[in-house]
């Protein structure tokens, strides 16, 4: 009976882990769920569907620690929505969020890619730079 109960919860944990990666929308989305109890967790969640990423773990560690730097004075996380997705092929896509805070918003923006039949996080970064293209958006509508 345990072996049992053993081999449905390794069955469901596999399932749920490769249903993560058929789909580009479950890794944002499984990465959000983490991110409002761990920011540094979800950001490991991530980076961690592409087994290439495995050599680069200074690069994710800095990255997060300048992260952790970088919301320090934002206040608060209050949730995020999502701002644009868009598909350069079926296999290549930027899916870019807006996460909201007390005092300023910050985006992240996932670049996903899919070799085969999984999709993993290519590149994950996030900004604050969006002040400067929502007011050359503004310029471009006046003209």
């Amino acid at each position: 009976m345990k072996k049992i109960a053993l081999l449905s919860i390794l069955l469901a944990f596999f399932g749920a882990t490769t249903l993560a990666q058929t789909n580009s929308t479950a890794i944002t989305d499984k990465f959000f769920e983490i991110f409002k109890s761990d920011p540094s967790k979800a950001m490991d969640y991530a980076f961690g569907t592409n087994p290439h990423f495995e050599t680069e773990k200074l690069a994710i560690e800095t990255l997060k620690n300048k992260y952790k730097k970088a919301v320090s004075n934002t206040g608060a996380y209050l949730g995020f929505e999502k701002i644009t997705e868009k598909n350069i092929v079926d296999r290549y896509k930027v899916c870019s969020f807006l996460l909201r805070y007390d005092k300023m918003p910050i985006r992240f923006t996932f670049i996903m890619y899919r070799a085969k039949d999984t999709w993993c996080v290519n590149q994950l970064f996030y900004d604050s730079n969006m002040q400067i293209e929502l007011e050359a958006s503004a310029k471009q509508d006046n003209i």
